[in-house]
């Protein structure tokens, strides 16, 4: 089955930077300055946050940016993308589309395990606490 990212990325796209403990400080400064571009570029985004500690199925802490569902989404990725790569400070990125369930595919399980895109070192996450039939958000 081909499937259409238009059609099926229906929450947009998750943005997790990860770091180390040590790293809260420096993690703290680069989410800023993220948060600078996006807001000057007038990207739209929901849930930004940093997480001190490990949650769901990350091993680290890592902050979060979701780039929400809109029609210029994935040039805001681009842009995202872009910045990102220039400025990641050596931090390890991913990033991943935001699917529904269609035909036995997709859902947060598949989105953190099979659709995601690296910048830096990939790291392992603990997939067994995303349910393979759960969906996006």
């Amino acid at each position: 089955m081909i499937r259409n990212p238009f059609i099926s990325i229906t929450n947009g796209y998750d943005i997790h930077v990860v770091f180390s403990a040590n790293q809260i400080e420096q993690a703290n400064h680069l989410f800023t300055d993220f948060m600078t571009f996006i807001s000057d570029n007038g990207i739209p985004h929901h849930r930004p946050k940093v997480f001190d500690k490990p949650v769901g199925p990350w091993t680290t802490p890592m902050w979060q940016v979701l780039l929400t569902q809109s029609n210029r989404v994935h040039h805001d990725l681009g842009t995202c993308i872009g910045w990102l790569m220039l400025n990641r400070r050596g931090f390890s990125v991913m990033i991943h589309p935001n699917t529904d369930l269609e035909h036995g595919l997709g859902g947060s399980y598949e989105d953190h395990s099979q659709n995601m895109l690296w910048l830096g070192q990939p790291m392992a996450l603990k997939l067994g606490v995303l349910s393979p039939s759960t969906t996006a958000g």
